[in-house]
């Protein structure tokens, strides 16, 4: 009860004294242990609360240390507490959600490629030789970061031969750890690298490939937890494989993907307006009666991500942050609107 006072009162006044004290409790009943090594009756509600602890901390500050003690709670969770709890499918949606924020600040910072140096990755000696044989393993927090930084940090490379390590190391993750979160992430990386070899080649197989990787990531992946960035992963390859050979399968095929993955993306998803709007791109050039409501999603999308903003200066900075994509999104519907002969909206949409 004193932690859950400690949470509702951090909420309000943002006190990292509040915060301290109150992941100190949960980590006592968290490592408590009766006789016979029984674990504390409180241990499921402490798990809870820690999750919710780290998450509000990250939405209050933003930083990247706390998103990644966000994503390691929740992952704490959802490991301790059963498949058939009330609250597992809310927590997997969190999870979901940080994790989409994991990959969208590291891929667009240069902050991973410092632990390694002269941006090389030593891959053939360290970074392989610390796989194990494949086996349901749970990863420590050290273990997790390590390879998620050099999972992202390959996506940053536009050599051929550092690619070809990154879809190596992709795939030796995948047989190390078949059952674990790494191989959510290693299965979306190994997509983009696929597609990146493609666009530095021009050889069709490698689109063809990641075109299969993402395929093969959503028919194996957990049906209760999906992985949105699988299915944006495939809608991506999908629509360059769309505009090179025009096949009128990849077209439908794309607009059924969009709808799912609109529908998996959480509301405020940073992905979710990138995604709408691809969507209504493609829709209307392609006269898709699918288009209005693709733009209205990414409306929608944008301004639940301002709205739910905790505070005055998190509005600011999302204002900031997505000022392009807002800009683009509403001319892109304005001119639509007035194609389609809804003046009076596209004046709306406008102001």
């Amino acid at each position: 009860m004193l932690a859950r006072s400690l949470y509702n009162h951090f909420t309000i006044a943002l006190s990292d004294d509040d915060y301290e004290e109150g992941m100190e409790i949960l980590d006592r009943i968290l490592t408590f242990c009766g006789s016979g090594d029984e674990p504390s009756p409180s241990r499921v509600g402490a798990l809870v609360w820690a999750a919710l602890f780290a998450d509000d901390r990250f939405e209050a500050y933003g930083k990247p240390e706390h998103l990644e003690h966000a994503i390691y709670h929740c992952h704490t969770l959802l490991d301790g507490i059963s498949v058939e709890d009330s609250d597992r499918a809310v927590f997997i949606a969190l999870l979901s959600h940080l994790e989409e924020l994991c990959l969208v600040r590291t891929a667009n910072t240069q902050d991973v490629l410092s632990i390694f140096p002269k941006s090389k990755l030593p891959l053939s000696r360290d970074l392989i030789a610390s796989l194990p044989e494949a086996m349901p393993v749970k990863l420590n927090p050290e273990t997790y970061k390590k390879h998620v930084q050099a999972l992202y940090a390959f996506t940053t490379f536009t050599d051929v031969a550092s690619i070809k390590d990154g879809i190596k190391y992709c795939q030796l993750l995948l047989v190390s750890y078949p059952h674990s979160e790494l191989a959510s992430t290693a299965q979306v990386v190994l997509g983009a690298l696929l597609h990146l070899a493609f666009e530095c080649t021009h050889k069709i197989e490698y689109l063809n490939k990641a075109i299969s990787a993402a395929r093969d990531g959503i028919n194996t992946a957990d049906s209760l937890h999906p992985n949105v960035r699988l299915f944006i992963r495939l809608i991506s390859s999908l629509s360059t494989c769309l505009v090179l050979l025009r096949q009128e399968g990849d077209f439908y095929e794309i607009m059924q993907l969009s709808l799912t993955a609109a529908d998996l993306c959480p509301l405020i998803s940073p992905h979710k307006p990138l995604l709408s709007s691809g969507w209504a791109t493609i829709a209307r050039r392609f006269g898709h009666p699918s288009a209005s409501t693709a733009y209205d999603r990414a409306m929608s999308s944008i301004q639940a991500s301002l709205t739910f903003a905790p505070t005055l200066d998190s509005q600011h900075s999302q204002l900031v942050a997505m000022h392009d994509i807002l800009y683009t999104i509403l001319l892109h519907y304005a001119s639509y609107q007035i194609h389609t002969g809804h003046l009076e909206q596209a004046i709306k949409t406008l102001k």
